[in-house]
């Protein structure tokens, strides 16, 4: 009797195959079915799912109850299951009933199998018979070894790739199994390594139990079914296309013999029944790759280089690689990775990439990271052209109702970023560079990865930790041994630059024979990705669960989740990737970079898939090539490559009449009217119906975020945005009374108020201060206040308002990001105005919120982040600092105060563990350093007790705090940065803030640190320097403009660092008493 019945194969049929057989004796029972998979498709009741299948499937849920199990009694009326089932079910019976495959005495298959060290791979009983049967089906198949010989080495590479396959389908299924029987006490053995072996030996080389896991999970059995026959078959195709093609790769490769030493299959991933990419390696030297493709857009690619090399004559030409087309397939020069070993040659190198970076830039491609590239000493070389001429699926920038905004979003879409060349995601806090640049060492990876914990135990399972990513091959930094100095790409900035510039000028000055040469590519077949493949290989990955193994229709169904985030796809992409997925295969679509139609891995055509074709945005966007454009790429590139691998702030812009000589004073306001004229010329404007426009693209930080950047457009936070960049302007007039900048402010949050609604959403928004809803509102009410506008004030009002319902959903609890800014608002707007009693209730909420979230440490209480749950933050922009001072604000309006004080003195607890009394510093475990600014650190912690000691908290080393942190922010040097954030300026503001509570000699200090800085500032060079590329009025550009504002006029000028209000009668609103801070102060 075969191990696979029809009654277990049924169960492992897909919902099309079921159609093809007779219902099921008698309905199921699926009262917990599915509502279960209600849940892995996200609907929220019956009704929902039933219009969900019979929209897709053309089925209802009766079709389900009459086809969902085949049960135990056998289903006689089942009809055409052979039909359905009958390849992969003569695989599972012929592995398991044959008894030739159960011998061991094979010589020759003894022989080849030396090497392989199968007996050390986990649970190799299991995988044992299945590669007995791939060895002798293919290696003694005299249509594939008669004219071709296969070394030893080359089928232990087929072997191990065989054995890597199944063990992702199956590896998750043993592990639990062998846990099951770990916890039913029925393995033998005194330690988990000899439990283990009973597990290999006694249990997976039993028939009986292998029978129980067919029975158990028909599902697993089906997929490794399907993947040896696909493996099989792929194999035997490859060599005989190479048996067809012997002449031509003899004459092309130089290939003087086929005998394979290596055979690595799995380059890439799997399409269309588990085709990947192949690099063979013959015994005469020569290394080939094998595509399973159509390679027009290759060859193409080629022509188009050599047409580049002869038009520009600067004696660093492309390589060009040989491309065998065979249309359905191709073969491809192998091209080794070789590290430079001079410095011109690394030059060399960058300058060239620069101008692979024109190319793609201007063929409008997409992902080409650093797996894409490989440096062949100082030429860099593109292996995979998938992804040029990437179409439109929808109208991807007409995001909002600001026509500045929209404008600025469509120059971010079609610039270099795109090309996936430069980085766009960047950590500050932690280098991880994917992109085509970088790669460079080892990187620890930013999400966790499952891997295996217990290895060769009874005790062997899945954990999440974070992975490292090798170094790419795409450096020619990097030594064999991955070892790379990231820094170094610095040193090579000039060179890309450069070499974007040769190749963007050719196709300026040659636009009309360029459009020719792009036209070329029209009928060329390429790969079109509609999702990122690590979507697709995450879902397909969870896939293998066992839970998902017994029955396909869960599996099918959890599958069926690729198209809960895309509404905007045709239904017949959705039904074609759950189609692929289910096999095993990432999801493969192709068309013409001049068609607005795709062919799925089946052939199936797909019409009205792009509302624009890839080759027409190509030729728009050379149409548009200007020297203005090519400064904004060159400004892009150097922005994102500097912001992940400059080690120090570097300059962000070079200024006329900026520099002062030693004997002149300096005019504060008229340095700040150079930068607001500078930020007037640089904005994106646009004219409306509603008035002037403006918006820049810059480094911004992203979600909420401070040391997370991208280059974008300036958004609605304080920090980098529109709002903080309005509120520099509006202090400009304030003092010049100049209408320019009064103009220029409301052209700056005018684009806010036109997408205010859009932007109040809980997926969209958070509440902070700086980068938050809180800050929106406290822009909108400061500029109430100055440009004596009550609507602007209405918007803050219309904003807070949404507090209480966005409230549930901050997990971010700090000042910059977080609910504490919003308070800090609120307590500000309440000290301004004493009517807005409103706020109060939402005050207390906040209130209530922060100290319910506040999580018990060893000593104290701190706030875990939900995006850092590990590590709870210091310091006053995103740790407890931010949050004491938000607390101790709203105090005074506030009928918890007791439980506020007591959530202080935890909070001051937790954040004193880390005071450091040597060097008078708190340390910021996640910087691993001292920091000395207002976001970590001393400055922004004495804020913080300031505000403390002024609401009366009793501490006991509230004095002590307050004295250490004033006299490390006394006693700092000058750095590089002039930011308020982070920078010269900032902690320059917090000693003005405490000033007042200071004697005459420390007041002289302040006075002298302030020489000191503005010296540094215009004495000594004509550069500006902040966060690179920054615009922001906490980072950039506006930022050192409203510093030198504050310095100006610190009585008319608040301070953002503390979200001061400017009061009706024009100065800043007062603080408060200090007598007991002053006495401490004063020590």
């Amino acid at each position: 009797m075969s191990i696979f019945n029809s009654t277990i194969a049924y169960n492992a049929l897909y919902i099309h195959e079921r159609k093809l057989c007779g219902p099921v004796e008698s309905d199921a029972d699926m009262s917990l079915v599915i509502p279960y998979w209600q849940q892995l498709l996200d609907f929220e009741n019956q009704q929902s799912f039933q219009s969900y299948i019979e929209r897709h499937y053309q089925i209802d849920i009766s079709f389900l109850r009459r086809h969902f199990s085949a049960g135990s009694s056998g289903f006689s009326k089942v009809t055409s299951l052979e039909s359905a089932a009958s390849s992969w079910l003569e695989y599972i019976t012929h592995i398991f009933d044959n008894p030739l495959l159960q011998q061991d005495d094979e010589t020759d298959y003894k022989q080849d199998m030396e090497g392989t060290n199968l007996s050390a791979f986990p649970f190799h009983r299991f995988y044992e018979i299945f590669v007995r049967e791939l060895y002798f089906d293919l290696f003694r198949d005299r249509s594939i070894t008669a004219n071709t010989t296969i070394s030893r080495l080359a089928k232990h590479n087929i072997i191990q790739y065989y054995l890597d396959l199944l063990y992702a389908v199956t590896h998750k299924t043993l592990m639990l199994e062998i846990n099951y029987l770990r916890m039913e006490g029925k393995l033998e053995g005194e330690s988990p390594e000899q439990r283990y072996l009973a597990y290999v030996t006694d249990f997976l080389g039993d028939h009986n139990y292998l029978q129980s896991l067919v029975e158990e999970y028909p599902v697993m059995f089906r997929l490794i079914a399907e993947k040896t026959q696909n493996l099989k078959q792929f194999v035997r195709e490859i060599i005989a296309h190479l048996e067809q093609d012997r002449s031509e790769l003899q004459q092309q490769f130089g290939l003087k013999d086929t005998e394979i030493v290596q055979f690595m299959l799995g380059s890439g991933d799997s399409h269309k029944q588990g085709k990947t990419v192949v690099i063979l390696e013959f015994s005469c030297g020569t290394k080939l790759v094998y595509k399973p493709r159509q390679m027009g857009i290759d060859e193409t690619f080629q022509q188009f280089l050599q047409w580049m090399n002869e038009q520009v004559h600067d004696g660093r030409p492309l390589r060009t690689v040989g491309v065998l087309n065979k249309h359905k397939y191709g073969w491809m020069e192998f091209i080794p990775y070789q590290a430079c070993i001079s410095n011109e040659e690394r030059k060399q190198f960058y300058y060239r990439l620069g101008k692979l970076l024109s190319v793609l830039h201007t063929m409008n491609a997409t992902d080409f990271h650093y797996e894409n590239i490989i440096a062949n000493s100082d030429q860099p070389v593109l292996i995979d052209l998938e992804s040029l001429f990437h179409h439109t699926i929808i109208q991807d920038h007409n995001y909002t109702e600001s026509g500045a905004i929209n404008r600025a979003l469509t120059l971010i879409r079609d610039s270099v970023l795109s090309t996936g060349i430069v980085p766009t995601n960047i950590n500050r806090e932690q280098t991880f560079d994917i992109s085509g640049i970088g790669g460079i060492g080892e990187q620890q990876s930013p999400f966790q990865i499952q891997t295996v914990e217990g290895q060769n135990t009874d005790e062997i399972r899945l954990v999440k930790q974070f992975g490292t990513l090798n170094s790419g091959h795409n450096s020619p930094l990097s030594g064999s041994d991955g070892n790379g100095e990231n820094d170094e790409i610095m040193n090579y900035l000039d060179d890309l630059s450069d070499g974007f510039r040769a190749g963007y000028n050719l196709f300026l000055s040659q636009r009309d024979e360029a459009a020719r040469q792009l036209e070329a590519f029209k009928d060329c077949d390429i790969r079109k990705i509609l999702k990122s493949t690590m979507v697709y290989g995450k879902l397909l990955h969870l896939s293998y669960h066992p839970d998902f193994l017994r029955n396909q229709l869960d599996r099918e169904f959890l599958l069926n989740r690729i198209a809960l985030s895309a509404d905007h796809l045709n239904q017949q992409i959705i039904r074609a990737e759950i189609a692929d997925l289910l096999e095993g295969d990432i999801p493969y679509f192709s068309a013409t970079p001049y068609g607005t139609w795709i062919q799925d891995s089946r052939s199936q055509m797909i019409n009205g898939v792009f509302v624009e074709d890839g080759l027409t945005r190509s030729m728009q966007k050379l149409s548009q090539f200007s020297k203005s454009d090519l400064d904004q790429q060159i400004q892009i590139i150097k922005a994102t490559v500097s912001a992940v691998y400059a080690k120090e702030d570097i300059k962000i812009v070079q200024l006329k009449n900026w520099r002062v000589p030693e004997s002149e004073p300096i005019n504060l306001l008229d340095k700040a009217k150079i930068i607001g004229d500078m930020l007037i010329r640089e904005a994106i404007q646009y004219e409306g119906e509603q008035g002037l426009e403006f918006c820049w693209t810059s480094m911004v930080t992203k979600g909420g975020r401070k040391h997370f950047w991208q280059y974008s457009v300036t958004g609605p936070g304080i920090y980098d945005g529109n709002p903080g960049v309005a509120l520099f302007f509006a202090q400009l007039w304030n003092l010049t009374r100049e209408e320019v900048y009064r103009d220029a402010c409301l052209a700056t949050i005018r684009p806010i108020q036109m997408i205010l609604e859009e932007l109040i959403h809980p997926d969209q928004i958070n509440l902070g201060a700086f980068l938050g809803l809180g800050g929106m509102a406290y822009g909108f009410a400061q500029l109430s206040s100055v440009l004596n506008d009550p609507a602007m004030k209405q918007s803050a009002d219309r904003l807070l308002q949404e507090i209480p319902r966005l409230l549930p959903q901050d997990r971010l609890y700090d000042l910059i990001g977080g609910s504490a800014g919003a308070l800090a608002v609120i307590a500000s707007m309440l000290e301004q105005n004493q009517e807005d009693t409103w706020l109060i209730d939402i005050g207390e909420q906040i209130v209530k919120h922060l100290i319910q979230s506040a999580a018990p440490m060893e000593i104290g209480v701190a706030w875990k982040p939900g995006n850092s749950p590990e590590s709870p933050y210091i310091g006053f922009s995103h740790g407890n600092a931010g949050i004491i001072f938000a607390l101790c604000r709203f105090m005074p309006w506030s009928g918890q105060q007791a439980a506020i004080h007591k959530i202080v003195r935890d909070a001051i607890d937790y954040e004193n563990r880390f005071y450091d009394e040597s060097v008078e510093n708190w340390f910021s475990e996640h910087l691993n350093h001292h920091s000395i600014a207002w976001c970590h650190g001393a400055p922004g912690i004495l804020l913080s007790r300031i505000e403390a000691v002024r609401r009366q908290v009793d501490h006991g080393l509230l004095e002590r705090d307050c004295q250490a942190a004033l006299a490390t922010t006394l006693d700092v040097s000058l750095g590089s940065n002039f930011s308020l954030c982070h920078g010269n300026l900032g902690n320059l503001d917090v000693l003005l803030l405490a000033s007042q509570s200071l004697n005459a000699q420390q007041q002289s200090l302040i006075k002298a640190k302030q020489s000191v800085i503005l010296d540094d500032l215009f004495h000594c060079s004509d550069v500006i320097h902040a966060d690179i590329n920054a615009i922001g009025v906490m980072n950039g550009l506006a930022s050192i403009g409203y510093g030198l504002l504050r310095i100006a006029d610190p009585q008319h000028v608040p301070s953002l660092l503390t979200l001061e209000l400017k009061g009706p009668k024009g100065t800043v609103t007062p603080s408060g008493e200090f007598s007991r801070l002053a006495n401490a102060m004063r020590k």
